[in-house]
């Protein structure tokens, strides 16, 4: 789940951002809404992103910024030539015109999954050592009798977890049997009874998994495309 919050002194605003975002990503974000920027930097609370209005009047935009150095920023304003000034002055990840919400929500939003994609990893003990991996390099995981076995294009590591425990690390690869979790970003083809990959390799699909892989992996594939 992706912590997100907007911060906009216009209500109206805020509830129609908020409204997109949720029919846009049902299941992905956990949005809080302020009307104050003093509110939203008092509760001192850990968020993957957050929407700022450039123009508030307790505290602009740019100057809320600066204490979130480790939070991807997206600036919000009405003011299409503050963009420019945004552009030259802050680090932010990207910016939406009020006038465009919609289409620059969507284009923000699909740069920050692939970001967030490439940027996640997982530390797992394998034997004596500690490794992380990219969740990207990752192609699928599969369960054995007291073990997972994660494959990747570098080589494959046995982990003494469950396919459960790696679910709850939020890493957004889809159950496609219950033995089985799929890198989405990896499947190239879906039949009915298993998923290819895009190295060739095949992973089994169960009957009552197969609508949902279906849903997932056409929901994902909608992030990825303008």
């Amino acid at each position: 789940m992706i912590n997100t919050a907007i911060c906009d002194d216009e209500q109206d605003f805020v509830k129609t951002m908020s409204g997109i975002l949720k029919i846009l990503y049902p299941d992905e974000m956990n949005i809080t809404a302020y009307t104050s920027p003093i509110k939203l930097l008092n509760e001192n609370k850990k968020f993957d992103i957050i929407f700022l209005d450039i123009d508030m009047p307790e505290m602009n935009g740019f100057e809320l910024s600066k204490y979130y150095k480790d939070t991807v920023i997206v600036f919000v304003t009405s003011h299409e030539a503050l963009v420019f000034t945004a552009y030259n002055n802050t680090d932010s990840f990207g910016f939406i015109r009020k006038n465009k919400l919609s289409d620059d929500l969507k284009s923000v939003m699909k740069r920050f999954f692939q970001f967030i994609s490439v940027q996640k990893s997982i530390t797992v003990k394998v034997n004596d050592r500690f490794i992380s991996i990219k969740c990207k390099d990752i192609l699928y995981i599969e369960k054995q009798i007291n073990h997972i076995i994660i494959h990747t294009d570098n080589g494959s590591y046995t982990v003494r977890k469950t396919l459960a425990e790696m679910e709850t690390q939020n890493i957004g690869f889809i159950r496609t049997h219950i033995g089985y979790l799929v890198n989405p970003d990896t499947i190239h083809i879906i039949e009915k009874n298993r998923v290819i990959l895009k190295n060739g390799m095949s992973v089994p699909v169960s009957r009552n998994k197969y609508k949902g892989v279906c849903e997932e992996f056409i929901k994902r594939s909608a992030l990825s495309v303008d």
